[in-house]
């Protein structure tokens, strides 16, 4: 997911996977939609991540805001969809004609998971990840 989310999404959508595969791949599809936003001591901890379109209806990223912010409905009114964590889907189903929606989005979760939104995550680092259920909304 931290590498090629679209290879995950399209294996499942185009039945590439099976048995244990299959069932991996749909588990870390449902993980990666409820991605815990990491938040520093003292930070507020509730928050919203509101996903955007850009005019030409291609996706335009996220924004991250304490749902305490004053500024949170103005925010809301320009955004295309919300989720409580970062979804990684969630470029995919509002602007399903960008082919490279994955892309910005996984830039952007990379930074805000690893402080570098052009890290590569190892397969280890994958795993360990999406094996620990603190790093998820469930």
């Amino acid at each position: 997911m931290f590498e090629d989310p679209d290879y995950v999404l399209d294996g499942i959508e185009a039945g590439v996977f099976d048995g244990g595969m299959l069932a991996e791949a749909v588990e870390v599809r449902r993980r990666a939609a409820r991605i815990r936003v990491p938040r520093d001591v003292g930070e507020e901890q509730e928050v919203v991540v509101l996903y955007h379109l850009l005019p030409d209806r291609s996706f335009g990223g996220f924004v991250i805001v304490a749902k305490s912010d004053p500024r949170l409905a103005d925010y809301k009114r320009f955004s295309a969809a919300q989720s409580d964590g970062l979804d990684m889907t969630m470029p995919r189903r509002i602007a399903p004609g960008d082919r490279t929606a994955t892309k910005g989005m996984l830039e952007g979760a990379r930074f805000q998971l690893f402080a570098d939104p052009h890290r590569r995550v190892t397969p280890r680092e994958c795993v360990a990840f999406f094996d620990d259920a603190d790093n998820f909304l469930e």
